[in-house]
């Protein structure tokens, strides 16, 4: 979490870069962080902060959105979840009607991986 912290105060336009598979840090870290969601949330948010566009941004494998892949891997984390559906409501609207590569709009992702959270599947449906 400290690297993510002086990276944002010492190099804010990392959040921004994305090597030659499209992924930005937020869908790393949404991608794989199942297990430190703190992390994951503080990226979340200083995307947010420092480039906003990033949640109109698909990396190149699954054409994912961030918030196709908080919705797959944060199941266990509502706070990551629920973050990047309000962020993706408030930044990037129509990737709500946008499917990936697999084919499922959010709302079939929510209901095929947010089972156990109805706070995050009813958010996405009322978007």
């Amino acid at each position: 979490l400290r690297v993510v912290e002086l990276t944002a105060e010492h190099h804010p336009a990392a959040f921004a870069r994305a090597p030659d598979n499209g992924e930005l840090p937020v869908h790393t870290a949404l991608g794989f962080s199942t297990a430190h969601a703190s992390v994951a949330l503080r990226v979340v948010e200083l995307t947010a902060q420092h480039h906003p566009a990033a949640f109109a941004h698909a990396e190149r494998v699954g054409s994912r959105l961030p918030l196709d892949l908080a919705l797959q891997f944060q199941t266990k984390h509502e706070a990551a979840a629920l973050r990047v559906v309000e962020l993706t409501a408030q930044h990037h609207p129509a990737a709500f009607a946008r499917a990936p590569g697999n084919g499922l709009l959010p709302v079939h992702t929510a209901l095929l991986f947010q089972r156990a959270d109805a706070t995050v599947l009813r958010r996405v449906v009322e978007l």
